[in-house]
């Protein structure tokens, strides 16, 4: 018979037995299962933890009892955290790891449409476009309705030139997820970069509705807002980028102080632009603001320029118009190197900021007409505002001509405005995440306005700014008999235009080798493009002074020579001379016998 005692000790002894085989068989003490691993990578990338989320991955990598399926999941995970990793740590060596992963994830499963989507990202990063695009083209067929695909393959189409492409693929991630906001952003990056600025002003407001704390995006609309002529509201984009950023910004500081010059508000002007001088002592454009700010309000600017620090580089843009500015270069030399072909929009970007200086340092001087003629030539597009027409109009509205009539240079064409492709030759994105930030940015250091955004961004990481085209000019020395007799097209000959009207000097007279040679003539510019020749052989003929074009090869470059002459006699040709010496900006050569 069993007692109680003996009972009550059998009772504990099971209850121990059973509460032991419990504890060791319980879920919190045995391994986790692969679905529990993978669950647990993806929550800790999704809070941030790489570290933690990398080692969640690679275990269900080495499980043996883990599916192809699940085994590719992983890879593809770990591709990922590879990817996020090489952002938050700036290691570009994680990159080829993060390939390599989701090489791994497609070779076990070839339809596995996420490791497409990141690898065709990561090869974006290491700078190969072309199979980005072919990945992110996979990855779109095996999932339409992946927004994130779309907008990364703009990524990739921009990267290829192939701007109105990437346009479209934007157009179709916002259409399938309207409230991501990075596309509206990405967007509006690529429309600046197209010269559409009024559009990209509402992608950004839209962007600002669901982010309103990043700072990149309000100084972007600023430079919109500056170059169709609202520098009222640039002003308090400029304002919050310095609010959300306000150490180590000195594009925001430079765009505010360049926009306080254009309100008339010269002493804030001054303040930001030395303040970001000290930052980025080789900035030229701004040395060149602070220069006329300086001589606005009375004070000397020469010494900005005059800095060794400053460049006079008469072959590159804005160097050219230190020169100018410094009485070494003529304004048409400085226009010249503005000029040159790139893309439209950039070019006309270049343009018009140069006419814009040129036409503010005549104003400062008192020169009311030759302030009139420079900005006069910015001119507005009948579909759309370009850059600084408004401000220009504004500018001329508000001039005190002065009392000495100066004729103006009929306004030369502008290049057709058409899509940006070599924009795309910077990437178009902030950095981001893998899965939700890769998105277009446009090269930031804007285009040619001042450097404000090192003109269009890489999605992945920033890219450096590309070089300054390098301008084409003719020496300015004495030339030699061989080289007045440059040689020219068939159909172009030498000719010389009467002294008549302005519209005369388009259609110049053609004159024969026999009626130049021996007779006397200098030389004032050489242009590009033989509309802008003709044009600047109106102010030459509106005082009574023979011209003729002389087309020659500089550097493999067609150039129009603009001469003035011929003269009978030296003293003639000295005379003529001494009056184009007279002109705002001229520095005519020597006088040479033909």
């Amino acid at each position: 018979m069993i007692t109680g005692t003996t009972k009550r000790i059998y009772q504990i002894s099971a209850w121990f037995a059973g509460w032991t085989l419990c504890l060791f068989s319980a879920p919190a003490f045995s391994e986790p299962t692969v679905e529990e691993s993978l669950k647990a990578g993806s929550e800790a990338m999704g809070r941030g933890f790489l570290a933690e989320a990398e080692q969640h991955f690679t275990q269900v990598t080495n499980r043996t009892e883990a599916t192809r399926l699940q085994r590719a999941t992983a890879f593809a995970g770990r591709c990922a955290v590879h990817y996020k990793n090489s952002l938050t740590t700036n290691h570009s060596e994680l990159i080829p790891q993060a390939i390599s992963d989701c090489d791994q994830a497609i070779s076990l499963k070839s339809d596995m449409q996420q490791a497409y989507r990141i690898r065709g990202v990561a090869m974006l990063s290491a700078g190969f476009p072309d199979r980005a695009a072919e990945d992110l083209s996979v990855a779109v067929a095996l999932n339409p309705d992946d927004y994130l695909s779309f907008q990364n393959r703009a990524l990739a189409l921009v990267k290829l030139n192939r701007a109105q492409e990437a346009m479209t693929e934007l157009d179709s991630a916002i259409r399938l997820k309207p409230e991501h906001p990075w596309s509206y952003y990405s967007r509006g990056r690529l429309r600046v970069a197209q010269g559409d600025y009024e559009a990209s002003i509402d992608d950004f407001i839209t962007f600002i509705r669901f982010k309103r704390d990043h700072e990149e995006v309000y100084r972007l609309r600023g430079i919109s807002r500056l170059l169709i002529g609202l520098p009222q509201q640039a002003v308090g984009d400029f304002y919050e980028s310095l609010r959300l950023r306000p150490n180590n910004n000195p594009d925001a500081l430079f765009l505010r102080g360049m926009t306080f010059f254009l309100l008339d508000r010269f002493v804030e002007a001054e303040q930001d632009l030395v303040a970001a001088l000290k930052m980025q002592p080789n900035h030229t454009e701004n040395r060149l603001w602070l220069y006329l700010t300086r001589e606005r309000i009375g004070k000397p600017g020469s010494a900005i320029l005059t800095d060794p620090a400053a460049k006079k580089d008469v072959a590159n843009w804005p160097e050219a118009l230190v020169a100018v500015f410094l009485g070494e270069a003529t304004a048409e030399q400085g226009l010249e190197v503005a000029r040159l072909p790139d893309n439209p929009v950039e070019s006309q970007l270049r343009e018009h900021l140069t006419l814009l200086l040129l036409g503010l340092n005549a104003q400062i001087k008192g020169h009311g007409d030759e302030a009139s003629k420079w900005l006069g030539m910015i001119k507005s597009d009948t579909k759309r505002e370009v850059p600084y027409s408004r401000i220009a109009q504004q500018i001329l509205r508000h001039a005190v001509p002065s009392e000495t009539k100066v004729a103006a240079l009929p306004t030369p064409p502008y290049p057709p405005q058409s899509l940006r492709s070599s924009t795309a030759q910077s990437s178009l994105a902030p950095k981001s995440t893998a899965t939700a930030e890769p998105v277009v940015s446009p090269e930031s250091k804007p285009p040619v306005l001042p450097k404000a955004d090192e003109a269009v961004r890489k999605p992945i990481a920033e890219s450096a700014p590309a070089p300054s085209p390098k301008a084409v000019t003719v020496p300015e020395k004495k030339p030699s008999k061989a080289d007045l007799k440059a040689v020219t097209a068939p159909e172009s000959k030498p000719t010389v235009a009467k002294a008549e009207p302005v519209q005369a000097a388009t259609q110049p007279k053609t004159v024969t080798d026999q009626e130049i040679k021996g007779k006397f003539a200098f030389k004032v510019g050489s242009y590009s493009q033989i509309e802008y020749a003709k044009s600047a052989m109106a102010q030459y003929t509106n005082i009574g002074l023979p011209v003729f074009l002389e087309q020659g090869k500089i550097q493999e470059k067609i150039m129009q020579r603009v001469w003035v002459g011929p003269f009978d006699d030296r003293a003639a040709a000295e005379k003529g001379r001494e009056r184009v010496r007279g002109l705002p900006n001229q520095s005519p050569t020597e006088i040479v016998q033909r």
